[in-house]
């Protein structure tokens, strides 16, 4: 993961840096973005994950002119081109809602502002974001204008709301609307942990990325969580192990099928596929 990640960093670095010389070349000058635009990861490789078939991103600007705007979607247009020539999907987190890759960071402030049950989720999305291009100065800004007054001052809303999400997707789960053996959605899975972390982050005030460290640094902070802490950290590393070697060797999918456990428990160092399974159980169990 942290090989994967730090190539693909780098290539999100370059390529940006590519597309941006195009775009001067079509318009014969330099536009100066420094500290006024970002591309942040979001989603698994955000936690510092190696992603499969897409890749999450948001795009931010903190300018309203309307030249600077059309000049960075350009940029990120040419990106997405060259995204897809290698087999990944680029996937615009919030340009549903504006209808373009560059999002205004002045949009985001009054998006995160709005009172809805359901605000939890673009909220998430921003909190569980990790910086890949643009300066420290714009990072610092996103965190005091974004973070800040929309998740970390209104931390009671936000864990509530998450709280009650996880509450929802188990009683589902009991109801058997979701599949047993599913190792994102179902519960003590994937999205339970990925959940639990933002919770700690915002409760916390942490900055860093939501990956296992965060486990590290709240045990700093609250040395009575630290068991617990661990057995969260273990129980995702294991669960996200499964989840790469099965993907890789059975389907991409997160249905965990026994009959397809044999080449994961090999890999794994398990003596059988039931012996997996059995783990897989009581690791969900345990969270």
């Amino acid at each position: 993961n942290a090989e994967f990640t730090e190539f693909s960093d780098r290539y999100m670095d370059t390529l940006f840096d590519i597309c941006r010389q195009e775009v001067d070349a079509e318009y014969k000058k330099r536009i100066i973005t420094e500290d006024l635009l970002a591309i942040f990861a979001a989603g698994g490789h955000a936690r510092e994950q190696a992603y499969d078939d897409d890749y999450d991103i948001i795009v931010l600007l903190n300018s309203d002119d309307e030249e600077i705007l059309s000049y960075c979607n350009k940029i990120v247009s040419k990106m997405n081109s060259d995204i897809i020539k290698r087999g990944t999907i680029p996937h615009h987190r919030f340009a549903d809602y504006f209808g373009r890759f560059v999002i205004l960071m002045r949009e985001i402030e009054q998006l995160l502002s709005e009172d809805r049950p359901d605000i939890f989720i673009e909220k998430s999305q921003i909190l569980g974001a990790r910086l890949v291009v643009g300066s420290h100065r714009f990072e610092n800004e996103f965190l005091e204008r974004v973070v800040k007054p929309q998740i970390f001052d209104k931390k009671e809303d936000y864990i509530k709301q998450m709280i009650g999400e996880i509450h929802s997707r188990h009683t589902a789960d009991k109801k058997q609307l979701l599949p047993a053996s599913n190792i994102k959605e179902s519960s003590g899975g994937l999205r339970d942990i990925e959940m639990m972390m933002l919770i700690l982050k915002a409760k916390f005030n942490l900055k860093g990325p939501v990956n296992s460290k965060l486990f590290e640094d709240v045990a700093r902070l609250q040395s009575n969580l630290e068991n617990d802490l661990k057995e969260l950290a273990d129980a995702l590393n294991f669960l996200k192990n499964l989840r790469d070697v099965y993907r890789l060797t059975a389907g991409a999918t997160d249905i965990i099928v026994l009959e397809a456990l044999r080449s994961p428990a090999n890999i794994m160092g398990y003596k059988s596929g039931a012996e997996l399974y059995r783990k897989f159980v009581a690791m969900r169990k345990k969270v």
